[in-house]
């Protein structure tokens, strides 16, 4: 049967991509809509074909889907569905900044359905939002992740992976080059403080026969290209963040959404937040401390 609906999704933010990526393709209620997806940045790569986004003033689709991220893209589409009466779908795909997710221009967006994945994320979007429509979904994500898991042959050397995230996040319309020239010098010292710290711990040296690998965050990626960085050769090539993730065997990182995942697919999963930087772990659910 051939569609007659037709959804558009949109994101920029790589962790947002993932979400809306997964639930666009696998929720049920979407399988007779013809989809389109206008992704940018970091997201870009989850795709073999990227719509042509550059006439999309008339939204001349029956269901707008975005995530959410640290750039306005996603809030000047939900701005402009919102003049066109268009149904929107809104997907957060963590904890944090629950708020400034659909603030613009000194206004909250407006959305038909706000979608969250977990209970914790229900929770926080109820409080932040009011008299709104809040669904929780399906992981679509994770359960692709659970499921590719179970294919992944093990060997007998462990594969710790260190998913990286940065202290602070930068974006280009919210700093000069100046700024990013000196926010890449602060995150290369974290990150290289940062790996320092994990291969002296005590767990590492108990677990003597394994490989080490740095999954960079996409924002960190600049580290790729500096031969200064003294961790180079342990940068990860692989590129699909779904194989990095199903195939750790140890996964260790700081407070990010792909410590959930890794948690959740039963991957031994470690923080060195609360040690290294004498912080309290920032998202909803315990993770063990590395040490």
């Amino acid at each position: 049967m051939k569609s007659s609906k037709s959804l558009a999704a949109f994101a920029s933010d790589l962790g947002g991509g993932y979400q809306l990526y997964y639930f666009v393709k696998h929720n049920p209620y979407l399988k007779n809509y013809k989809k389109f997806f206008f992704l940018k940045g970091d997201s870009t790569s989850l795709i073999k074909k990227n719509e042509n986004n550059n006439n999309l003033d008339d939204l001349n689709y029956d269901l707008i889907i975005c995530s959410t991220s640290g750039n306005d893209y996603e809030k000047k589409i939900i701005e402009l569905a919102n003049k066109k009466n268009k149904q929107i779908w809104v997907i957060f795909d963590n904890w944090k900044t629950y708020k400034a997710r659909l603030s613009y221009k000194g206004k909250t967006l407006l959305t038909s359905k706000i979608i969250v994945t977990d209970k914790y994320a229900y929770e926080l979007a109820k409080i932040n939002y009011k008299n709104r429509s809040i669904e929780i979904s399906e992981n679509y994500f994770l359960k692709y992740l659970k499921k590719r898991k179970m294919k992944i042959k093990k060997t007998t050397k462990k594969r710790v992976v260190f998913f990286s995230s940065p202290e602070s996040y930068y974006y280009e319309n919210k700093g000069s080059p100046k700024y990013r020239i000196s926010w890449e010098k602060k995150e290369k010292n974290n990150i290289q403080n940062e790996i320092n710290y994990i291969q002296n711990s005590d767990f590492l040296k108990r677990n003597i026969n394994h490989s080490f690998l740095i999954r960079l965050h996409p924002l960190q990626s600049f580290l790729r290209n500096d031969k200064n960085f003294i961790y180079k050769k342990f940068i990860e090539r692989e590129k699909s963040l779904e194989t990095s993730i199903s195939s750790a065997d140890i996964s260790i990182g700081k407070d990010s959404y792909i410590m959930f995942i890794t948690d959740s697919l039963k991957i031994p999963t470690f923080s060195i937040v609360k040690d290294l930087y004498k912080r309290e772990f920032r998202v909803p659910y315990p993770i063990n401390n590395l040490e």
